[in-house]
């Protein structure tokens, strides 16, 4: 049986750059973006802007793949749903054409965190330009396409490429500048290993399944979530000192946890 051909979209990215890592043996893969991976590996890659669609269709045709995935941010549109929204439809119409299955990667950013622990059902309610581009990308690919994946997901963290995730980098910052950070008590993420994610993403290859699905790790408070990153890397826990989002910063999303039983049900999880 000949191998599945895959086209990666961001794999200089920081998922991108795990999903490229570990890479199954058993498949040919292709990276397309404006940059080139930092590492050589068993790929082909390919330098193109996402936007120039013509030039996409051509590789399309030629390569053949069976599956996308599209781990890339479309900077400098990731805050603009109209324009997210434009080029994902077009995206989505040769992806439709050439008959091509798609894994797209969204957010918990979609949700308007009132309530937490949202199911894949639960309807959308971004609160920021940056979910509502999401939802956009979403509804498109919803529209045009019936063979996708979408996978909603959370604080992404870990080490891609020798590298800490920028919100962990941060954290790092702000302790050795201030002896202590501030993190919020009462917002809450389901945050997951990049490593777990990208596994996971994988896996989804492997299946049959359409449709949406979330992808993420255990509820937990940002103080917490941060305390313990902090003691993992070696440093003193006791530096993280909690904030009140109610009290600072009311309007940021206080709890997108992701109910992850489909995932579970499904062995992704």
């Amino acid at each position: 049986m000949p191998k599945p051909n895959i086209i990666l979209f961001g794999a200089s990215g920081f998922l991108g750059t795990k999903i490229l890592a570990l890479k199954p043996k058993t498949i040919r893969l292709w990276t397309i973006g404006r940059s080139r991976p930092a590492k050589k590996g068993e790929f082909k890659p390919i330098e193109l802007d996402l936007l120039d669609l013509k030039s996409l269709e051509k590789i399309f045709k030629k390569i053949k793949p069976n599956l996308i995935i599209h781990a890339a941010r479309l900077e400098p549109f990731d805050d603009n749903p109209t324009k997210v929204k434009s080029c994902t439809k077009n995206l989505a119409e040769i992806i439709k054409r050439n008959k091509i299955k798609l894994i797209y990667i969204s957010s918990d950013a979609v949700f308007d965190g009132r309530k937490g622990n949202y199911q894949e059902n639960d309807k959308p309610h971004p609160l920021t330009n940056y979910g509502r581009a999401k939802l956009a990308a979403e509804l498109a690919i919803r529209k045009n396409l019936k063979n996708y994946i979408i996978v909603r997901t959370s604080y992404i963290y870990g080490q891609s490429n020798g590298r800490w995730d920028k919100r962990t980098e941060k954290l790092i910052e702000e302790i050795k500048k201030n002896r202590v950070a501030y993190r919020f008590k009462d917002m809450y993420r389901s945050p997951i290993l990049v490593d777990d994610l990208a596994k996971a993403v994988w896996r989804l290859a492997k299946t049959d399944f359409c449709g949406t699905i979330h992808i993420a790790g255990k509820k937990k408070s940002i103080y917490r979530f941060s305390r313990e990153i902090i003691k993992k890397i070696g440093l003193d826990p006791k530096t993280i000192k909690p904030d009140f989002l109610k009290i600072r910063r009311p309007k940021i999303t206080a709890d997108t946890s992701l109910n992850i039983s489909l995932a579970k049900k499904i062995g992704i999880r």
